[in-house]
């Protein structure tokens, strides 16, 4: 049985589908219910059925295992009745040996002798609908073996029979992957010495991942200097590999070598250059649209890097990254800015200097703000609670190095279940190097940062009080204009 679609759909089997098994579920509420986790179970679950089949425990009230089960090359798919079975359950399983189905199909038994049908109509029956009532298709299956099988199960009300065996056949896809054109980045961390490759846009989702990408990493002064990264763990249109080898100051051509399973994919192998990737003795660097999945806490981390920073008159002190199309509790995004507020979720970290203190040559008042985005609190919710706006401070010290703290701040108190919701204190600590200009390159030092000790308190403090005198909306908790 050989064809082909694409990847991973999961399934949710709604109550309304699962009244819909029965006829009269309505009017027998106590049973129908006292039953409900037994269907559950089966519907979204056939673990034990599975279980009993390898041990070939044999269950004498089991309705008989589906006979002439077939699945052909275009999955098509077709089974014969089973005697007092009232529906059947069609599943997709990634492979043999996965327990948790992919996709399912629930069959209403109507007296027919066979019953026919489609993969694609098991994954049909995945689509769910989003808030604002649009159709979220499931991708197609991808290029693998699939383990396709059905179980016969008996009416809700009837306690003389139980869910049959399963009955199961491999559907295997197999074609040629469309290599697309991958984006090469790359991340030098001076604190730890690591050189990080990040490739994106892979988008191979709708046929196969990889199941091999190594890297080759050439110094440009030095061809004795090689290093290979070998990524065997892809399972998404990004990836990231990281070495401890690299020469500080150097500058490293990138080719990449990208394997297939050649037992479903026709065209298993493509070589591409990566670019360039550069390294320094005293500097973070990033090379095109790095994408760094660190964060603090939740949907927001401090900066990586800021060139030409201005001691005397402070300004832009650093930038997060933030992804407008990635979830909100997904760390770094692509490093690009945007000159729509509307659409601009980054953070911007905005120095104003003030009188030095702690003992450091620079001392700054921080505010960060994001203009379309949302800063949000602790405990995270769906439900937006957060800001667009925070305060801290930093420290610039004479021996290199600095420090950037970010205040404890209140958002408000859930008046259903009085859960405080809050942005933690973090604070993270980095070094910088000095341009002819005067000017400072600070880079910030991920691996170094940690929330603060704190008081949780349920009233605005520092800054942030200061700020809600001048506005008195921020300190309306259900009226928050800064609030996602």
């Amino acid at each position: 049985m050989k064809k082909r679609l694409s990847i991973l759909a999961i399934v949710c089997l709604s109550l309304s589908l699962m009244t819909g098994c029965g006829s009269n579920a309505s009017e027998h509420a106590n049973t129908y219910f006292s039953r409900l986790q037994e269907v559950i179970n089966t519907a979204s679950n056939s673990s034990r059925l599975i279980a009993e089949a390898e041990t070939e425990t044999v269950d004498e009230n089991a309705l008989s295992t589906p006979e002439n089960f077939t699945v052909d090359e275009e999955g098509n798919y077709s089974f014969e009745a089973v005697e007092n079975a009232a529906y059947y359950y069609v599943y997709i399983y990634e492979n043999a040996k996965t327990k948790d189905a992919t996709a399912s199909l629930q069959v209403m038994d109507d007296g027919s002798s066979t019953y026919t049908g489609n993969v694609s109509d098991v994954l049909a029956a995945s689509a769910t609908t989003d808030w604002s009532g649009n159709v979220q298709e499931p991708d197609p299956l991808g290029y693998g073996a699939w383990s396709i099988r059905v179980v016969a199960c008996p009416d809700y009300e009837n306690t003389e029979y139980t869910a049959s065996s399963e009955a199961k056949c491999e559907y295997v896809i197999t074609g040629e992957v469309d290599y697309g054109d991958p984006q090469f980045s790359a991340m030098w961390n001076i604190f730890s010495n690591e050189l990080t490759i990040s490739i994106t846009g892979m988008n191979c989702s709708t046929t196969a991942y990889p199941t091999d990408i190594v890297l080759t990493l050439t110094n440009t002064a030095d061809s004795s200097d090689v290093i290979t990264i070998d990524i065997t763990d892809v399972d998404d249109d990004s990836v990231e590999g990281v070495t401890d080898e690299a020469t500080p100051g150097a500058s490293y051509s990138i080719s990449a070598d990208f394997v297939w399973d050649a037992e479903y994919v026709t065209n298993p192998e493509y070589t591409m250059d990566g670019g360039t990737a550069d390294t320094s003795s005293t500097d973070n660097l990033i090379t095109g649209e790095f994408y760094y999945i660190d964060a603090i806490y939740y949907s927001f981390g401090f900066p990586l890097v800021q060139l030409s920073f201005d001691p005397e008159n402070g300004g832009q002190a650093g930038i997060w990254y933030k992804d407008p199309n990635a979830s909100t509790n997904t760390g770094w995004g692509m490093a690009t800015t945007t000159e729509d507020e509307d659409a601009d979720k980054n953070c911007y970290f905005e120095a104003t200097p003030k009188e030095a203190e702690n003992g450091a040559l620079y001392s700054y008042d921080i505010v960060i703000t994001s203009p379309a985005g949302t800063i949000y609190a602790t405990p995270y919710t769906d439900g937006g609670r957060g800001t667009t706006i925070i305060w801290g401070s930093m420290d610039i010290f004479a021996d290199g190095t600095f420090s950037m703290e970010l205040e404890y701040q209140y958002i408000l108190t859930d008046t259903i279940s009085s859960a405080v919701f809050y942005i933690p204190g973090a604070i993270c600590y980095g070094s910088y190097t000095t341009n002819s200009d005067g000017t400072l390159n600070l880079s910030y030092d991920h691996t170094n940062c940690s929330e603060t000790d704190y008081n949780v308190v349920t009233e605005l403090t520092g800054k942030a009080a200061e700020y809600a005198e001048e506005h008195p909306d921020f300190n309306q908790p259900f009226n928050n204009p800064m609030a996602g």
